[in-house]
């Protein structure tokens, strides 16, 4: 704990703040922002973007937010990279309604810089699976620069889209031939979302051969490629790679890559022991680091160990977000329990007035997988109205599944009628010797 009566000059304490965002110590960044604003003199804007980014660092969106009502209630006029990280920060905690609307402040609040605005809301849209929305976004950038395209190579990567992949890095090196190696890592992570380890292996040794070599996002990825291709231990390999050839000393967010991989692949207690290792190494696990565990133990269904870290979580102060609650919400889902997904769902409600697009498509999925249209479109609807924007693609699965429950209802009102021996032609007579037309009430709904 500071001590409140020390009165440190606005850079030393923009410097401790950094320093405790290094350590993932959220307790040590809100001490300094609360001496900061006992301060003789108010934060500028570049004090309060310097602590948005140490509570970015912590995963504390609340103390985020509370420094973004400072700046509304004073009238201040952020850059627009500031706009963008915060846009980024919501979408990192599946916040993709909040991070609209500020994408939309942004506009307002601002006329000019806004390419960075632009780019982070095609970020914010890739991450949230929402690749339709991101390329309307992308359309929207009259002067594309390298960062659009890599944004936009993101959001390509996460749908496996590979060839998106390429078209956007044979775009960049056109512009900025530097860069092109930059797309590497969206192509490779592709390659694992496909389970294709040869081809994101042969990605990240073609660039082991240049004279640079691979940066450190280069072999996170590959890290995240051997996890979805089902080879956990090859990111062990790949992270003492990163420490001999490199001389990297792994941080909170590498380490958190490797309790990824062991999670997905159904192996909790290698996760665990990894995400043990990090507070071994003096580390304190962030936000990030404690939702790969939580999603670890809920892939293997334990949901106990699960609400254990969940706990020992917000004994830190750190509070859940929109991917901790979906790591319960896939479990119950895949395990078919619509009930226990009802409730997790509805405690993301208390913690996010505007849960994310993900956790709604999983939502409507589930109720899809009962047959159940009616709650389905009342969860799309809710979804439109606190302003989560919408893709076409759940637009339509909607409305088929809509034709296809009224097709089913009107399966089942054919066969009641063969049941009960009545006719089913419309243009066979009755017994009165009148004709089923269609204008009558024939008893079942029609697709």
């Amino acid at each position: 704990m500071l001590d409140a009566r020390i009165k440190p000059q606005r850079k030393t304490l923009m410097a401790l703040a950094d320093a405790f965002s290094g350590k993932n110590d959220v307790a040590g960044v809100r001490d300094v922002h609360s001496l900061a604003m006992q301060g003789a003199q108010d934060l500028r804007m570049r004090d309060i973007d310097r602590l948005t980014l140490s509570y970015m660092r912590c995963g504390d969106t609340a103390s985020i937010e509370k420094l973004l009502d400072l700046t509304r209630n004073r009238q201040m006029e952020p850059p627009g990279s500031y706009f963008a990280r915060l846009i980024i920060n919501y979408a990192r905690d599946g916040r993709i309604g909040d991070a609209y609307d500020l994408y939309e402040e942004a506009k307002r609040r601002r006329d000019t810089g806004l390419d960075c605005v632009y780019n982070a809301m095609i970020d914010a849209f890739g991450m949230n699976g929402q690749l339709g929305q991101a390329l309307k976004t992308f359309h929207m950038v009259q002067n594309k620069t390298p960062a659009t395209y890599e944004k936009l190579a993101k959001a390509y990567s996460l749908k496996k889209e590979v060839e998106g992949v390429v078209f956007c890095a044979k775009n960049i090196a056109l512009l900025q031939p530097r860069r092109k190696y930059n797309v590497q890592v969206h192509l490779i992570r592709a390659f694992g979302l496909q389970r294709n380890l040869v081809s994101a292996k042969g990605a990240f040794d073609a660039v082991k051969d240049e004279v640079k070599g691979p940066t450190l996002a280069i072999y996170e990825s590959m890290m995240h490629a051997y996890g979805h291709c089902g080879n956990p231990d090859g990111s062990i390999l790949v992270l003492r790679e990163l420490e001999e050839r490199m001389g990297f000393t792994p941080n909170c967010f590498t380490m958190t890559h490797i309790v990824d991989a062991y999670g997905i692949n159904g192996q909790y207690e290698k996760a665990y022991a990894v995400f043990e290792n990090i507070m071994e190494r003096g580390m304190l696990p962030d936000v990030h680091a404690y939702n790969s565990m939580i999603r670890a133990f809920c892939m293997s269904f334990k949901f106990g160990e699960a609400m254990g870290v969940l706990g020992n979580m917000l004994e830190r102060n750190l509070l859940p977000n929109g991917h901790t609650c979906r790591a319960f919400l896939s479990a119950y889902l895949t395990l078919g329990d619509l009930t226990s997904a009802c409730r997790i769902f509805e405690l993301l409600l208390k913690v996010q007035p505007k849960p994310g697009y993900r956790a709604y498509e999983m939502l409507i999925e589930g109720f899809q997988s009962q047959a159940n249209l009616q709650e389905a479109v009342n969860a799309f609807k809710d979804m439109r109205r606190v302003g989560i924007p919408t893709d076409d693609e759940l637009i339509d699965r909607i409305v088929a599944f809509k034709h296809e429950t009224a097709l089913e209802g009107a399966r089942e009102g054919f066969h009641k009628h063969l049941k009960r021996g009545m006719p089913t032609s419309v243009d066979q007579p009755v017994a009165d010797g009148t004709l089923l037309t269609e204008g009558r009430n024939h008893g079942f709904s029609t697709p």
